[in-house]
């Protein structure tokens, strides 16, 4: 039996296999466990990675999060690929 991190897979299974395959939240959540037992890396889907600079100048012009917080977050969406399974930081962005 192998072990895997659960973090975001409802997220991930939803934005990437739910609507295409038509699963449900539970299902496409179950997908990613899947596909991460057997050793494969999700990727952010072009549609996000276009969105992230949008999301970079919302979270910018915020005025409820404190400037720590709101630092972390804009180093996250700016440097994301620095946040990448691939590079030892997984399930941060």
């Amino acid at each position: 039996m192998r072990y895997v991190n659960p973090a975001y897979t409802s997220w991930i299974g939803q934005l990437k296999y739910g609507q295409s395959q038509k699963l449900s939240r539970h299902q496409a959540a179950a997908w990613v466990i899947a596909r991460r037992v057997a050793g494969y890396a999700e990727r952010l889907p072009k549609s996000v990675i276009a969105a992230l600079p949008v999301v970079a100048v919302a979270v910018e012009q915020t005025t409820w999060l404190k400037p720590k917080v709101k630092t972390e977050w804009l180093n996250r969406l700016n440097d994301w690929k620095e946040y990448s399974p691939l590079k030892g930081r997984p399930w941060l962005l």
